[in-house]
């Protein structure tokens, strides 16, 4: 039989981000608890990331993880009493080699109306009980007691509860905060029977493809994460019952993805906004990692579909 399924926090959540907002911290905010639930499942972006060796593991590169950069917000004047919201335009920058966020009157960002130090601030959303009505999707920043600010909270507001998690997670991303997790998803990952089992598969690739033999291989693009992220060339072998990725054809495996129990998915998801999902894409869902992948053409992706199916094994558990 099968070893049995991990704990979730070693699959869903094995590669989480320092900087993403968790549901705990915020259970009267129904929405962060919504948004944390589709990164994690429909667009699996905390899951192992199948990408070899160009990034070191943990390691964040912008591509992926490019959150906001700037934008127009509303942000409040404790001493304009006439108009205490204001509409201006924030942006990350540098100061002395520090992060810190300028905000501006307009979208030309040609005159700085002042700057926030965001190294070891604190950026958190504001409870719907503590917001304006007129502003509901609140976030604040708290700089440091040592800061030129000495403590100050700057209040912000934004038209979307999405934009206000984006916001607090890209300065904290910045600021270095580590989000509040839950005790039970903090303990450090172990591994478990099933990476153990894929770990020996990649050592053993070549004796398992000269005992299983080749059902179809080629050049094909490989993504960074399932949903989102960069293509990277690959050279893909499918055998009975394992799939294998190499940097080029002859070159070294950098993954095994054992296909018992596994599924192909004709149609991934694509959360970049800005790049349209190839023709090509397909994804393999299995153990642990669910990776997608881009054959350049429909007619080589129904190629691949067609030999990952013919070894792909269903699991049955009980009688």
């Amino acid at each position: 039989p099968p070893p049995p399924l991990p704990p979730p926090s070693r699959a869903w959540e094995k590669e989480c981000p320092f900087w993403v907002i968790h549901p705990e911290e915020y259970p009267s905010l129904p929405f962060v608890r919504v948004n944390y639930i589709e990164q994690k499942y429909m667009y699996r972006q905390f899951l192992r990331k199948e990408v070899g060796d160009e990034r070191a593991s943990g390691c964040y590169n912008d591509g992926v993880w490019s959150g906001i950069s700037q934008g127009p917000v509303n942000k409040r004047s404790p001493a304009n009493h006439l108009s205490p919201w204001q509409s201006r335009f924030i942006k990350f920058n540098l100061k002395n080699g520090d992060p810190v966020l300028c905000y501006y009157k307009d979208d030309s960002y040609s005159k700085v109306q002042g700057e926030i130090p965001l190294r070891e601030s604190f950026a958190g959303l504001v409870d719907k009980n503590d917001c304006e009505k007129d502003h509901p999707n609140s976030f604040h920043i708290r700089t440091s007691p040592d800061s030129e600010h000495q403590g100050r909270d700057f209040l912000f507001s934004v038209p979307t509860p999405k934009e206000a998690i984006d916001w607090v997670q890209s300065i904290r991303r910045q600021s270095g905060q580590e989000s509040m997790r839950s005790p039970k998803n903090s303990a450090t990952p172990i591994m478990g029977g099933m990476e153990l089992e894929r770990l020996n598969l990649k050592r053993n690739c070549a004796a398992i493809l000269e005992e299983e033999g080749v059902v179809y291989q080629g050049k094909i693009l490989q993504r960074e994460a399932y949903a989102y992220g960069r293509w990277y060339s690959r050279f893909a072998v499918v055998s009975k019952n394992t799939m294998f990725m190499f940097v080029e054809e002859g070159g070294a495996c950098i993954c095994a993805l054992p296909l018992l129990g596994g599924k192909v998915d004709k149609y991934p998801l694509n959360c970049d906004r800005s790049v349209r999902t190839p023709e090509g894409s397909f994804g393999v869902l299995c153990a642990l990692s669910n990776v997608a992948f881009d054959a350049g053409s429909t007619e080589e992706k129904n190629k691949w579909i067609s030999a990952l199916e013919g070894s792909i094994r269903p699991v049955t558990i009980g009688r």
